[in-house]
């Protein structure tokens, strides 16, 4: 193996650890899952708009809600109508402890 096939090979496998391109993209490969994404990039970029108390709050709720349920399914893998029947089951379960 060449100097260049190592790197190129290393970059490979670093991607695959990570979830994510070199420069911060993440990867479109269905290597990423919905709790990655969620940990890694919905919630830094979040964050910064929500008060500490906030914070909490709605990362126990996504926790409890939707990593809970499509965590360990890759981002690819879920569509529209998975997400909307998970939707209104969690509406109407609210709606009854109201």
């Amino acid at each position: 193996m060449t100097k260049d096939e190592a790197h190129a090979a290393l970059r490979d496998e670093i991607a695959k650890k990570t979830g994510q391109i070199g420069d911060g993209r993440v990867l479109k490969d269905g290597s990423v899952t919905f709790e990655w994404f969620v940990r890694n990039r919905y919630f830094p970029l979040r964050q910064g708009d929500w008060r500490p108390e906030t914070a909490r709050e709605k990362k126990a709720q996504i926790e409890i809600d939707l990593i809970a349920k499509f965590g360990t399914h890759s981002l690819d893998s879920i569509d529209k109508f998975e997400l909307q029947t998970h939707v209104n089951i969690w509406q109407r379960r609210t709606a009854r402890t109201e």
